[in-house]
């Protein structure tokens, strides 16, 4: 059980949110955002006071007003509001748990899980408000002992012998089944319990068996509704409409009877004003019915549909997002409502179904001078700006002088520099599609100075992949520019997508400094179609290193890389020196679109003696070349070969210089560490064996950057003993 105001937000996004405490929403403002407030955010969204959901056994009845009075508020003194005392969140729970509590705007604050029917792992109650908060005095259930004494009743089911009974929903259709669960403790070891059901508007009885469940102490089991022209029969209960029905289980150890009452709902939801609101790659599907339902759109290509979007969460005003849509493109949909007690409709237009067009960007390549017509342009300024982004002709006292070219630009501040203040004005370019090639690029000039005194001033440029995703930040823009200057962007991983650019603007100044701002001029989108081709490399070393200069310059290290995508033309490789060895010859190819290339190189090195180690390293470490020296030697006597030695990098003359396993830590999670003494740019894997005898990789190869190397590995989920050791790779 946890309770407690900030939670969700100490915690962070971390997975314990919706693993444990049964967390599927959670709104949060964005902490980039300094100007911006929130206020559909679920943090601090406070909670004056509870009222409990009226089909819970456990908190059914309850209305309190919430007292805050022990804790403090923060005061900053004028600069921002305060802050406090109540900082209590609202959020949404998963289909795993039940709401406990509302807000008073019917935001839930609090929930069970698993619901009533469902057996879990554990059981969770999570309140997002404090529990001191809720009074000690008070008539029962409203006080603070009361709420205790039932969330420890469904924390430890039937604790003490205090039986409790709870049905699945608060309110059903007909035909439904209901589900009815009994906890109590005295029952622990019986295999069924009898439970009594009626509906109290026309008396009728049933009686139903529930049996017991994995959990010791509760039971569960079924009563099936039907309409009252139906025959009733074992288990069955007649319903109609606005009736209330009761299952009743009787406390021997209590002396008492505890009962769960539900009511019954056979009218469909009404929908009206059904709406979208189409976008390039998306669209929003807006409509309402006459009471809470969930919400879902079928939707598609064709009258066959085939793709849903679905929110569980009950509301009167429905909003739904559908992605990954092509643009101008004719789809047609349908959407469907169901109450909570399971009543559905679906408007389909008259069996018609309704239809949108997604909107039709512009094509690449796509140029604006800002000489002719903006009308695809658009702003948006933050709540309480003092400035936003304008279009025309600079005035003769602009400080940043005239536009690029010829006459018009965008401009912070077209007609002279700004005073201090609060701005944040988003530009939006018109969308573009890139299509029609592999390679896109984005240029524009502009002119800045954000070099006046002040809290903070800045901008960047953003991208929009489709309107309804994060922002992709391109570039962020400080100090100030050398005049006009161009900037140019690879838009190449965007291909096959709509974007739409955005220039930020931000400043936040107390006194009246003057700013220039930033003016913004002739941008281009160009996509072009680029032969390709495949480039490989290979080489008899690990160590190596290589460059590779052409269309597509590259640089790569190890025995082997290859480029699927590099562009037509000439390139040249040219191999980096290695100690001891001979370096290969630089080496000219012309690759052709949709063609290969290999670079193939070959270390060699001077070997007299022919032991397989080179002359140079032999002279540099004994100071001979003997004919005698053998590959097999151990001259220091560390138990390494002299070939080892040569191999891993080490002194094969000095036996505290060798190739060794210095540490291994155990971590969290069956996690260890491992660290070697290694050499730079040689490369390492670790090797695995159950035996001691047959080994295997455990690791990809690792390349040393400085004489100590370590890597993090997996443990196997097992008791078995397992060996390691780290190999040099040749």
């Amino acid at each position: 059980m946890m309770s407690s105001m900030e939670i969700l937000t100490r915690l962070g996004d971390v997975p314990f949110r919706t693993n444990v405490f049964q967390l599927a929403g959670f709104t949060a403002p964005d902490p980039s955002d300094l100007f911006g407030d929130c206020p559909d955010c679920d943090q601090d969204h406070t909670v004056s006071s509870i009222e409990g959901s009226a089909g819970d056994s456990f908190t059914s009845g309850i209305f309190v007003d919430l007292d805050y009075s022990s804790f403090p508020v923060l005061d900053f003194g004028g600069v921002f509001p305060d802050v406090g005392p109540d900082l209590s969140d609202v959020f949404t729970p998963t289909t795993n748990a039940v709401p406990l509590f509302f807000a008073p705007d019917g935001k839930v604050c609090g929930i069970r899980s698993p619901r009533t029917g469902e057996d879990g792992k554990g059981r969770v109650v999570f309140l997002s408000f404090p529990l001191d908060a809720v009074p000690l005095d008070g008539p029962a259930p409203n006080n603070r002992a009361n709420l205790l004494r039932n969330m420890i009743s469904f924390l430890a089911p039937g604790v003490n012998g205090l039986g409790s009974i709870s049905l699945d929903k608060n309110i059903y259709t007909a035909p439904g089944i209901v589900v009815v669960e009994v906890a109590d403790s005295d029952l622990v070891g019986r295999t069924t319990v009898p439970v009594a059901c009626s509906n109290e508007v026309s008396g009728e009885n049933v009686s139903i068996n529930l049996a017991a469940t994995p959990t010791p102490g509760v039971f569960r089991g079924v009563l099936f509704l039907l309409k009252t022209n139906q025959a009733a029969g074992a288990s069955r209960l007649r319903v109609k409409d606005g009736d209330i029905i009761a299952a009743e289980y009787m406390d021997a150890s209590a002396n008492s009877k505890v009962q769960a009452a539900a009511e019954i709902d056979l009218g469909l939801p009404a929908v009206s004003n059904v709406a979208v609101q189409p976008d390039y790659e998306n669209a929003i599907i807006t409509w309402n019915t006459d009471e809470e339902t969930d919400s879902l759109v079928q939707f598609g290509e064709s009258t066959f549909l085939g793709k849903t979007v679905y929110d569980a969460k009950p509301t009167d005003s429905h909003t739904l997002l559908l992605t990954s849509l092509l643009p101008d493109r004719l789809y047609y949909y349908r959407v469907v409502s169901r109450d909570p007690a399971g009543n559905t409709v679906i408007d389909d237009n008259g069996g018609k179904l309704y239809t949108f067009r997604t909107l039709k960007p512009l094509d690449a390549p796509w140029t604006d001078n800002l000489e002719g017509d903006t009308s695809g342009w658009s702003v948006q300024d933050g709540e309480d700006s003092e400035g936003t982004w304008q279009w025309g002709t600079p005035s003769p006292n602009n400080p940043l002088g005239p536009a690029h070219s010829p006459t018009n630009a965008w401009g912070i501040n077209l007609d002279g520099p700004m005073h201090g203040g609060l701005v944040e004005t988003f530009l939006i370019s018109p969308a573009v599609d890139l299509q029609g090639g592999n390679v896109a690029s984005l240029t524009f000039w502009h002119n800045y100075d954000f070099t006046s005194e002040s809290i903070m001033e800045g901008g960047e440029l953003l991208l929009f992949t489709n309107t309804q995703t994060q922002p992709i930040t391109l570039a962020g823009y400080a100090d100030a520019t050398a005049g006009w200057e161009q900037e140019e962007f690879d838009l190449s991983p965007y291909i096959g997508t709509v974007v739409q650019l955005v220039w930020h603007y931000q400043m936040f100044d107390f006194e009246d400094n003057e700013h220039a701002g930033w003016l913004l001029d002739d941008i281009a989108i160009t996509v072009t179609n680029i032969l390709r081709g495949t480039i490989q490399v290979t080489n008899n070393l690990a160590n190596a290193a290589f460059s590779i200069s052409g269309p597509t310059p590259i640089s790569g290290t190890g025995k082997t890389y290859t480029n699927t995508r590099a562009s037509a033309g000439d390139y040249t490789i040219t191999w980096s020196p290695i100690k001891y060895y001979i370096t290969p010859a630089p080496q000219t190819k012309t690759l052709a679109a949709n063609g290969q290339i290999v670079f193939s190189g070959n270390y060699i090195f001077t070997d007299v003696n022919q032991n397989g180690m080179p002359d140079e390293w032999e002279q540099e470490f004994f100071h001979e070349v003997s004919p005698t020296r053998s590959k097999t030697m151990d001259t220091d006597g560390d138990g390494a070969t002299d070939y080892a030695e040569f191999v891993s990098g080490t002194n094969p003359a000095d036996n505290s210089s060798s190739l060794l396993v210095e540490d291994v830590e155990l971590l969290p999670n069956n996690r260890a560490h491992i660290t070697w003494s290694s050499t730079a740019d040689k490369t390492y894997v670790v090797m695995s064996s159950t035996d001691g005898v047959h080994w295997q990789k455990y690791t990809g190869e690792l390349r040393a950057s400085s004489d100590q190397t370590g890597s993090d590995i997996i443990l196997p989920n097992s008791s078995s003993v397992l060996f390691f050791k780290v190999q040099v790779v040749p």
